[in-house]
């Protein structure tokens, strides 16, 4: 699998997935004909001590469908959007700080129109000296 991969923030994703598929199957032996690996594997998935692999996590995935996004995934994908909807608020705050402290530096120079047409790299002191 590539790209981003959600991080877990209680349990182990392993753990999580290791106590749905306990829950839904008797076995490993019924794991293991479901997602066609050897029963030493799909025990490592049941026991939460393996992450499958891309094969077999696809085959989980077909076999347990919307249940295991719900169960297993869902859970760590809204705890990293709490974390990041906080991140983004923190963020606004700051960026509305600093757009208050650039307000006051201007005080009330911001709609002048020689500051209008100002290059923003540039101090009023550089423009005057240099323009």
């Amino acid at each position: 699998m590539t790209g981003v991969w959600v991080q877990s923030t209680e349990r182990d994703l392993s753990e999580m997935l290791g106590d749905f598929l306990r829950r839904r199957t008797q076995s490993a032996k019924d794991l293991a004909r479901l997602i066609d690996c050897d029963p030493r594997t799909a025990e490592g998935f049941r026991a939460g001590r393996h992450w499958p692999s891309a094969k077999h996590f696809q085959m989980i995935l077909r076999t347990f469908k919307r249940d295991l996004i719900a169960s297993v995934l869902e859970p760590e994908i809204d705890a990293t959007l709490a974390r990041l909807n906080r991140e983004a608020r923190e963020l606004e705050e700051r960026l509305e700080e600093v757009n208050r402290a650039r307000r006051s530096a201007l005080g009330d120079l911001e709609d002048h129109p020689e500051r209008r047409s100002a290059r923003e790299d540039r101090s009023p002191v550089e423009r005057d000296l240099f323009d």
